[in-house]
């Protein structure tokens, strides 16, 4: 189980809250998935704080990794007001995020066992490139990941 972050309330999410917040997620990605994809970006984990993910349009704070990928690739400053028009020019140009493991990590977790469907999710996407966020460059199971998933042209 991985806690909310909400400070003095933390708790372990239940299995059924788990899935309707991966499925509250989910519905944001899909409308900034391009048809074709590339590059594919891997993250290592969506954020433990349940207002905070890369796809939601209203991130109050705390977004770092949408604004360093806004400036790399669109190369403009990203605006919290501009959120969703910056996340569509990321899918105009085939940008597409997704997470190593679906749920937020555990501290001290090792990733290594989410490799498998990780390979599955990102074979479905078919895309020609595939890159990790510099959290996932610190962990071995990038790389076994990143050699599982063949490049399409």
């Amino acid at each position: 189980m991985w806690r909310r972050a909400l400070g003095d309330n933390e708790r372990p999410l239940l299995s059924h809250e788990a899935e309707h917040v991966r499925r509250r997620r989910d519905v944001p990605a899909a409308r900034y998935k391009p048809e074709v994809v590339e590059p594919l970006l891997v993250a290592e984990a969506p954020p433990a704080a349940l207002d905070r993910y890369f796809y939601f349009e209203d991130v109050p704070d705390q977004d770092s990794l949408f604004r360093h990928v806004v400036r790399a690739v669109v190369a403009i400053e990203p605006s919290r007001s501009q959120k969703s028009v910056q996340l569509q020019r990321l899918a105009d140009r085939g940008v597409f995020l997704i997470d190593l493991k679906p749920d937020p990590k555990l501290p001290g977790e090792t990733l290594e066992a989410y490799v498998p469907k990780l390979v599955g999710r990102a074979v479905e996407l078919r895309p020609r490139h595939v890159s990790q966020s510099p959290v996932g460059e610190r962990t071995g199971s990038w790389r076994a990941a990143k050699s599982n998933v063949p490049a399409t042209h």
